[in-house]
């Protein structure tokens, strides 16, 4: 029998603390393995949101995409199909998974580029007092993997601009929500409101009680049309990205993006990729710390070829602080894949 793998690395996830910072602000603290986000505690601001002042899909210097295009060719698990119109080049077709939902579509149309944190939340909860260009920023960053996902447009509706207190995905997604929810809003210096973290921690308890469960993940192979057929020949393997760890943290740094390509593709924890029997799967993993002014940055790259059965198996990622009080330190993230 299949096994199907999803696997969130819960063990040490918890609420830490409440606590009085220097400045007399409330804050809290989250853990997520041992990555731990503060955020300060307070009210959301009032005032009237204006989506035109947070320019977003502007188009990229020396490429025909906008950040939307952009995004939709990354995420999609095969190449796109593009339609090019006064130097523009718009992605029409590809094969995105909603993470909220697991559906899969075809048709850009269907689908939305979604801020995980909405441009309006982040107005309420600090980005009142940015100016034009920081907002800019914000609304078109790249360079994190989980600020702008490809989901479901109706499932995006009714998102609109809620927090975890209006909207939340499936269970199966909802560990690597939140935790995208309050890493971006640290990595932003955004504030988090007192039902948010009522919230968010009865969420992450709930979760953490349930654990993983067999057959709960969602399977998504890669291919446009019907589900292939329990009995049909095996023919293919499919490879899965279950997960990373970070199995060694030495004050290396906290702000952490991950990054895993399989045959050229970006591929998200729980997404899969299906292969001929005698293709090999090429991945390039990063490990990314961000840091101010110089990144710290681990790259692994493998070659797997397929193999009799079930395999579990993992590949330990190694990034080095070059700078500061903690030069030379290394941290180890553990990227675990599934092959059946």
């Amino acid at each position: 029998m299949t096994k199907r793998i999803f696997l969130f690395r819960l063990a040490s996830l918890s609420m830490l603390f409440l606590a009085l910072v220097a400045r007399g602000e409330e804050s809290v603290s989250f853990s997520f393995g041992l990555v731990t986000y503060s955020l300060v505690v307070e009210a959301e601001f009032e005032g009237n949101y204006d989506r035109d002042e947070w320019p977003h899909w502007f188009s990229l210097p020396d490429s025909c995409m906008t950040v939307r295009d952009k995004v939709l060719a990354e995420e999609s698990l095969i190449p796109v199909t593009t339609v090019r119109s006064g130097g523009r080049c718009r992605v029409t077709i590809g094969l995105w998974i909603c993470p909220y939902t697991g559906e899969r579509f075809t048709d850009s149309s269907d689908v939305d580029v979604d801020h995980v944190v909405p441009l309006a939340e982040a107005f309420q909860s600090g980005g009142h007092a940015w100016d034009r260009e920081t907002r800019r920023a914000y609304a078109n960053d790249l360079s994190n993997a989980n600020h702008l996902m490809i989901v479901d447009d109706g499932e995006n509706q009714s998102k609109s601009a809620g927090d975890p207190t209006e909207y939340l995905p499936r269970d199966e997604f909802l560990p690597n929500y939140l935790e995208a929810w309050v890493r971006i809003k640290t990595r932003w210096g955004l504030s988090i409101d007192p039902e948010e973290v009522a919230v968010i921690q009865e969420h992450l308890e709930r979760v953490a009680d349930v654990g993983p469960a067999e057959g709960v993940g969602p399977d998504f192979p890669i291919g446009v049309g019907s589900e292939p057929s329990a009995e049909a020949p095996s023919s293919t393997w499919k490879i899965t990205y279950v997960g990373s760890t970070l199995v060694e943290y030495n004050s290396v740094g906290q702000d952490w993006d991950n990054n895993v390509k399989i045959n050229g593709r970006r591929v998200r924890v729980s997404q899969s990729i299906e292969l001929d029997i005698g293709t090999a799967a090429r991945l390039e993993i990063t490990a990314i710390e961000r840091d101010e002014g110089q990144d710290d940055v681990g790259v692994v790259r493998a070659t797997i070829r397929s193999t009799e059965g079930q395999t579990e198996f993992g590949i330990a990622v190694t990034v080095r602080e070059n700078g500061g009080r903690y030069s030379g330190n290394e941290a180890i993230w553990e990227f675990s894949f599934h092959i059946e």
